[in-house]
């Protein structure tokens, strides 16, 4: 009976330890990260209409569908068609009466059908390339681009197909 005893509570054990990891480490909704707070309009544009808001002009969510983002598109991006990321931000440096401007653009690319073509530009008048490439869903596209220039640039944008989107340089000089 002895024995018996330590062998079930050995199992026990080996099962309730993992669930109550699961539970902390919360493994068991995988849904929600606990690694930074998410806000509630997070979730819920994740779980609207399965993903199909337009989130690129979208007045009800913080940051989207007002001057203040200066996020523009060719055309609606529904979430559930494309994940497109692009960032850019420039810092200006003076050194020995020398100044410049460092640019730092990242991205990522994936379409959810077939396959495409992208370019990614900065852009103020004039464009110049920083990227080019092809995306799928098995194989997504992505950069970064970091480089002095001495034109001033406003905007960076990726272009995909017949549609793109584009996005301010946020200065952090």
């Amino acid at each position: 009976m002895g024995k018996n005893n330590i062998i079930l509570m050995f199992a026990m054990v080996l099962i309730i330890i993992p669930i109550a990891t699961a539970r902390t480490y919360n493994y068991l909704n995988p849904a929600v990260d606990d690694w930074y707070t998410i806000q509630p309009w997070e979730i819920e544009i994740c779980r609207q209409d399965g993903g199909t808001q337009n989130v690129a002009s979208d007045s009800s969510i913080p940051g989207y569908g007002s001057s203040s983002s200066g996020t523009t598109t060719s055309n609606s991006i529904y979430l559930s068609q494309n994940t497109i990321t692009l960032q850019a931000r420039k810092q200006d440096y003076t050194i020995t009466n020398f100044t410049s401007t460092l640019y730092e653009v990242s991205w990522y690319f994936e379409p959810l059908q077939n396959q495409s073509d992208y370019s990614v530009y900065l852009v103020n008048g004039e464009s110049i390339n920083i990227g080019n490439g092809t995306a799928s869903g098995i194989n997504p596209g992505a950069g970064y681009y970091v480089q002095y220039l001495n034109h001033t640039y406003t905007h960076a944008k990726i272009v995909y197909g017949s549609n793109w989107l584009q996005v301010p340089i946020s200065d952090i000089t």
